[in-house]
């Protein structure tokens, strides 16, 4: 969900959609990337209808996976590692990344593979 305003949060709500819309929202001014996110939990720690990962891994459906953006703070080693998973997955993902327009407050995406 893309909104103008945080989402409002109450620590006190049993409600699991309620609890999950903070990290399922992001700014207005990411519409156009129409994107998917989505959020896991770490075995042995299991929630309805949350998909597990096993050391910090999921597995997805194929194609499910088509593009990865790095983001601008990224470092150089994880920048590393997601080039290393992405070749050995061996599908067509398009990886991309962040860089920050200089005087700008603006990101520009380059694809790099």
């Amino acid at each position: 969900e893309y909104l103008e305003r945080y989402p409002s949060y109450d620590l006190t709500d049993d409600n699991e959609d309620a609890n999950l819309r903070p990290l399922l929202t992001k700014s207005t001014v990411w519409r156009y990337e129409d994107e998917f996110r989505l959020v896991a939990t770490e075995a042995p720690h299991v929630f309805p209808n949350v998909p597990t990962t096993k050391e910090g891994l999921l597995a997805l459906p194929k194609g499910a996976l088509q593009s990865i953006i790095l983001g601008a703070s990224a470092t150089a080693e994880n920048r590393r590692l997601v080039q290393t998973l992405v070749e050995k997955a061996g599908a067509r993902i398009s990886l991309k990344e962040a860089t920050r327009v200089r005087d700008r407050y603006e990101l520009e995406i380059r694809e790099i593979q």
